[in-house]
């Protein structure tokens, strides 16, 4: 299945974080995870919409999206993301101010249970593949938390997975986001391969990853590639999180 991807490390399919070309900027994204109050969902889905529709225009780098998470450990919960911007200095003209901080306050906090995992990510524009500005309505997220110390084996490792991505012909796009922030090697989530999908039929996809990279590096190479990646990275899972256009403005 495709997303497995013979267990190891890479998630391989045609995507990108949100619609966003490919460029020699920063692209970055703030994310925050949102757990609902399920006894107020009606009324903050509606006033999320709200709050979205009046301050985080489409087509500015304050643009925001809402993701519903459908499986993993944050089932359940929502992702509330604004982007992309390509620069910190980008947040100095965010929206905010006392009508929007208000309106956040009042009408999507109380219907919430809890805020989580506030984040900025990274594209690495160098190690990713073409993305193609599509805004797909199934997102696929694998995050990994990197060995404290082993991580300085991470960059080879992630150069080859590149290389063989960007040499097949079945994976259009992909890419491979840094947190930008120290999260602790407890807590993890230091980077996420995101693509997107069309429908879930593409589960059932199978990917030549593991025959390319024997190709291009030998066989050897491949079981020593899966045991070093045992050794760098101590822990990663996968979150499929469907798109709602509805709760992010766009209807």
């Amino acid at each position: 299945m495709k997303h497995l991807l013979f267990g190891i490390f890479v998630m391989l399919c045609t995507g990108l974080f949100a619609q966003t070309e490919n460029t020699d900027e920063g692209i970055i994204f703030e994310t925050i995870i949102l757990t609902p109050d399920y006894e107020e969902i009606a009324t903050l889905a509606a006033n999320l919409e709200a709050h979205n529709k009046e301050f985080h225009t489409a087509g500015t780098p304050y643009e925001a999206y809402v993701y519903n998470i459908t499986t993993g450990p944050n089932s359940g919960k929502m992702v509330w993301m604004m982007g992309p911007f390509s620069k910190w200095a980008d947040l100095d003209n965010r929206p905010g101010g006392e009508a929007h901080d208000e309106n956040w306050m009042t009408t999507v906090v109380p219907y919430l249970e809890n805020m989580e995992h506030g984040e900025y990510w990274k594209r690495d524009n160098e190690m990713s593949k073409a993305p193609t500005g599509k805004q797909y309505p199934l997102m696929f997220i694998r995050y990994h938390s990197i060995s404290k110390a082993e991580g300085y084996r991470f960059g080879p490792l992630l150069e080859k997975i590149s290389s063989v991505m960007k040499a097949m012909d079945e994976a259009e796009s992909w890419a491979v986001y840094d947190n930008l922030l120290r999260q602790g090697y407890d807590t993890g989530r230091h980077v996420a391969m995101i693509g997107g999908m069309n429908n879930w039929a593409e589960m059932d996809e199978d990917w030549p990853f593991m025959d390319k990279f024997k190709e291009m590096y030998g066989d050897a190479a491949w079981n020593a590639f899966v045991s070093d990646m045992e050794v760098v990275t101590t822990n990663s899972w996968d979150e499929i999180w469907s798109y709602n256009a509805k709760l992010s403005g766009k209807e």
